[in-house]
């Protein structure tokens, strides 16, 4: 028998970024790089937002062992959707305002 073992002891996000908000559904969509028994995970985790304005991750999610083959993997499926959507120029456009805008904040 497999037991499953919800404990997140040990379990440590490393790097942390979101990719989806929305406040009034109280809802978030995060992607991780997270170390657990010394082996680096990527993952993506729903989160909810509680009663005490606290996001806390929930069990909706996955993770993906973090390494070069699946991170390429990862990156070239992202760009060939994008590309086939007909959208991937105009979100590197994005991309390069946000960077603009950081860079702005970080001289102002």
């Amino acid at each position: 028998m497999v037991v499953v073992e919800d404990s997140f002891d040990g379990h440590e996000d490393v790097l942390n970024a979101v990719i989806f908000e929305n406040r009034e559904w109280g809802k978030q969509v995060r992607m991780t790089v997270s170390e657990f028994r010394d082996k680096h995970y990527l993952g993506l985790r729903e989160y909810f937002l509680d009663f005490s304005g606290e996001w806390l991750p929930t069990r909706n999610g996955m993770s993906f062992p973090y390494n070069m083959e699946t991170t390429t993997n990862m990156f070239q499926a992202f760009t060939s959707i994008l590309s086939r959507a007909e959208v991937l120029a105009e979100v590197f456009k994005y991309c390069e305002e946000l960077d603009s805008a950081k860079d702005k904040k970080v001289i102002d």
